[in-house]
């Protein structure tokens, strides 16, 4: 997701800023999940858990963005 130049599009909307690349785009991602490694979401330690569950509220506002805007929903 963080590679996807839509969900950069996505961010600069979310969080009004201007220039978004794959490196930002997975530093905030980290920042806003608590973790420190994409790595950390295959644990199944209670921070674990409420990463993923905050990865699936951010995932799910970025889709239900993209198909308010009619993209395509990538794989």
């Amino acid at each position: 997701m963080t590679k996807n130049p839509r969900f950069h599009e996505w961010l600069r909307e979310y969080e009004e800023d201007t220039d978004w690349n794959t490196k930002d785009a997975d530093d905030w991602l980290k920042a806003t999940l608590g973790i420190t490694s994409k790595a950390d979401l295959d644990s199944d330690g209670p921070e674990a858990v409420k990463a993923i569950t905050a990865f699936h509220k951010i995932r799910r506002r970025f889709v239900d963005w993209r198909e308010e805007r009619g993209f395509e929903t990538e794989q």
